[in-house]
Parts: C-alpha cells; sequence; structure tokens
C-alpha cells in the first residue's frame, strides 16, 4: 500500500518545506534590512521551483498508492467475525462427523470379524456334526438349527458390515465438505481483515501525503506572492534607504493572517510578524520624514487601488 519510496519522500518535503518557510523568513528579512534584496529573491525563487518539484513528486506517489476504497473492496464490507465463527462452527461438525466415522470404522471392523467367525464355525461344525459319533456324543440331531443360526449370524455381520461400510464412506464425504467449507470461511475471514488493513494502511498513507502537500502548497504561494509584490514594488531609480514596499507589507499581512487561521507554524509566523513591525514602523517613519502621516498597509492599498486605471 505504501510505495517504498515514500519515507525518504516525505522526509525531503520536510526539509524543503523548512527550507521553503526559511527563504521566506530571509526575503522579509532583506526588506527590513533592504540588504541583498536580489539575493534573497533569487534564493526565494529557487527554494519555490524546488518546493513545486517535491510537490508534483507527492502527487505522482499520491496516484500511486491504491486508495482504500480500492484496497477495501467488496471484502471490506463482510463481516470477519461472523465468518470466522461460521468456520469454527462448521470446523467443530467436521469433527463430530470424524468421530463418527471412526466408530463406524472400528464397528465394521468388529462385523467383519463376527462374519469371518461365524464362517469359521459353520464350517468346523458342520464337518463335526457330519460323523454320527460325535452327534450322539454331544446329544445333537442331525437336523439340529445350529448350522443354520451360526449361518444366520455370519449374513447379518456381513450385511451389517456392508451397512456400515456405506455410513463410513458417507460420513466421510461429509466430514471432508464440512472440513472444506469450515477452511474456505477461516480464509474469507483473513482476507476480510487484510483487506481491512490495507484499507487502513492505505487511509493513512494518504493521510501522510496530504499533511506533506498541505504546507508545502501553502509556502509555495506565500512566496510567490511576496516576490511578486517585491518585484513590483522595486521601483527603478530608488536607493535602498528610499524603499518602503508597500506591497509587501500587504503581503506579508495577508500571510500573517494565513497563519493565524492555520495555527500549525507559530514560530514562522512570530519570525514574519517582527519583520512586518518593523516594515511597518519604517514606512510611517518615512511618512513623517515626508511631512506626512503615517502610512499603513491598508492606506497603500487604497491608494493603489485609486490610482489603477479603470478605476472608476
Amino acid at each position: 500500500m505504501c510505495p517504498p519510496y515514500l519515507p525518504k519522500l516525505l522526509k525531503q518535503a520536510n526539509t524543503v518545506q523548512k527550507e521553503a518557510q526559511d527563504a521566506l523568513v530571509a526575503l522579509a528579512k532583506a526588506l527590513q534590512t533592504q540588504n541583498n534584496i536580489t539575493k534573497a529573491l533569487a534564493e526565494a525563487e529557487t527554494q519555490k521551483k524546488e518546493a513545486e518539484a517535491i510537490v508534483e513528486k507527492l502527487k505522482e506517489a499520491n496516484s500511486d498508492v491504491v486508495g482504500p476504497a480500492e484496497a477495501r473492496g467488496t471484502l471490506g464490507d463482510e463481516d470477519d467475525q461472523q465468518l470466522q465463527s461460521f468456520g469454527d462452527l462448521i470446523g467443530k461438525e467436521a469433527e463430530r462427523l470424524e468421530e463418527q466415522e471412526k466408530r463406524a470404522q472400528q464397528w465394521h471392523r468388529r462385523l467383519q470379524a463376527g462374519h469371518v467367525l461365524a464362517m469359521g464355525l459353520v464350517a468346523v461344525c458342520g464337518a463335526l456334526l457330519s460323523v454320527e459319533a460325535i452327534r450322539t456324543g454331544l446329544g445333537v440331531a442331525e437336523d439340529s438349527h445350529l448350522l443354520v443360526a451360526l449361518g444366520g449370524v455370519a449374513v447379518s455381520c456381513q450385511v451389517a458390515a456392508q451397512a456400515l461400510g456405506t455410513s463410513q464412506r458417507h460420513l466421510g464425504d461429509a466430514a471432508r465438505q464440512h472440513r472444506v467449507m469450515a477452511q474456505r470461511l477461516c480464509d474469507r475471514a483473513r482476507r476480510v481483515r487484510t483487506a481491512r488493513d490495507n484499507a487502513a494502511t492505505a487511509a493513512d498513507t494518504k493521510g501522510k501525503i496530504a499533511s506533506a502537500l498541505k504546507p508545502l502548497k501553502n509556502v509555495i504561494q506565500w512566496l510567490g506572492n511576496l516576490v511578486t509584490a517585491v518585484d513590483m514594488d522595486m521601483k527603478p531609480g530608488t536607493t535602498p534607504g528610499q524603499r518602503v514596499f508597500p506591497k509587501a507589507s500587504v503581503e506579508l499581512e495577508n500571510i500573517l493572517e494565513d497563519l493565524g487561521e492555520l495555527e500549525t507554524h507559530g514560530v514562522l509566523a512570530q519570525r514574519l510578524q517582527t519583520v512586518r513591525d518593523d516594515l511597518e514602523r519604517q514606512r510611517e517613519g518615512t511618512g513623517r520624514g515626508h511631512g506626512g502621516g503615517a502610512v499603513t498597509s491598508r492606506d497603500a492599498g487604497e491608494l493603489l487601488a485609486l490610482g489603477t486605471p479603470g478605476r472608476f
């Protein structure tokens, strides 16, 4: 369910995410100090591209992972405990039938032995009773029913043995069928459990990929927006000390709002908040130096909007 390369990719995604966040903070600090802004922009662009490459790899990995529904299949809707219970019940019935088969086999052997013994007595007694002296000594008449009785016993044993042999075969067939059915049900229960475990593993893997994708996409968006804002604020002919970066300040405020909603990047939010506050103070000082009041990010946004062609 989990591609073998995924753990390494997730670790790499975490590293790239941190590096991209560092590049974001570095660019914001460059705006604060107004030093090495071009270098910070280039680094932000590089980290943005690396993060985008990892995002594509994570998307490919997500496609390689079998979905929970597909992993579960039709087996996952069955009750493995009920299947196992039925399998165990039928298995016990198979054991009972096997015990009956063994008893039938024992009686079959006894009846066969009785038949042989009766036939032997018929032969011996027939030979002895054919001698008149022996009949006289035993006090048995020539037309005695002894041989008939022994013959009847022999026939009865033979018939009973044949009937028990048939019953034994039927019991054996029934026991084997029950055993096969019990095995199938137990195997089915194991497959159901495996399908459910695979579905849980697939869902967990999908969740890990989603957890890695979301922050990467966020930092890519933040980097892209901040880089664009800085490029727009970098007016030709201005020296580092004369730049106020109104659009970048607004964009930092937007990023901080996003971070406040996510509640998972406390350290990053603190770092950016410090830079953003310094930028605001610089802009306010610049505004007072030109005889005007402090210019907030909201005022800058409104002024830019009013100066946009087609506003009215």
